[in-house]
């Protein structure tokens, strides 16, 4: 295998395994750690919770879910990032909040457990995931790749670029789930092409 593929198969790894691990240190520490990684990752998404996904500990269980679910007042609070867009109180999604926090902290009433987010949004989880699976199953079952021709990229991203510019204009706000799966299907579309490029014979 390539040394190139090889590395860029590390660099997609060490992005998942520390977005993964990101809210388990926020829940059991170090939370020193947490912050480090939180903070890391602004520059590279806006980490708006309202689309983002939780991993939630009620002192016995784990469990993985929206940090802001559809409807629902909750109690967020931001312990790690941006203080001038940090929040700590009472919130129920509106479009007026978009881009005005940061917050990590999920707590919703009566429910005896914390959430802390991962510190990317859904879509990004699902972009950066896929293209890790995806790049890790090519060789194995691509044996003599070509590059596709753009359009096949075009399609590929479509459904994220649907989905993405219909929530910024207003017509709807997506669901985690759509941004996991758009996310997903580019995830995979890039790692195609950076297996093909790197690959193919010439």
């Amino acid at each position: 295998m390539k040394i190139a593929y090889v590395l860029y198969l590390a660099a997609i790894f060490a992005v998942v395994a520390t977005i993964a691990a990101t809210p388990f240190l926020a829940l059991h520490g170090p939370k020193g750690a947490a912050g480090l990684v939180y903070n890391a990752y602004v520059p590279t998404c806006h980490q708006w919770i309202y689309r983002s996904s939780c991993v939630f500990f009620d002192g016995k269980n784990h469990r993985i879910g929206d940090c802001i679910e559809n409807g629902k007042e909750t109690t967020i609070t931001t312990e790690f990032t941006d203080a001038s867009r940090k929040w700590d109180g009472a919130f129920r999604y509106s479009r007026d909040q978009i881009g005005l926090n940061r917050a990590e902290r999920v707590q919703y009433a009566g429910r005896g457990e914390v959430g802390y987010k991962f510190p990317n949004d859904t879509r990004n989880i699902g972009i950066y995931l896929f293209m890790l699976l995806a790049g890790v199953a090519l060789p194995f079952i691509w044996k003599n790749p070509i590059v596709p021709r753009f359009a096949v990229f075009a399609i590929g991203i479509l459904p994220l670029a649907i989905d993405g510019v219909g929530q910024m204009l207003g017509f709807w706000e997506s669901t985690n789930l759509m941004r996991f799966i758009t996310g997903a299907l580019t995830g995979v579309i890039l790692s195609i092409f950076v297996y093909a490029l790197l690959y193919e014979k010439r």
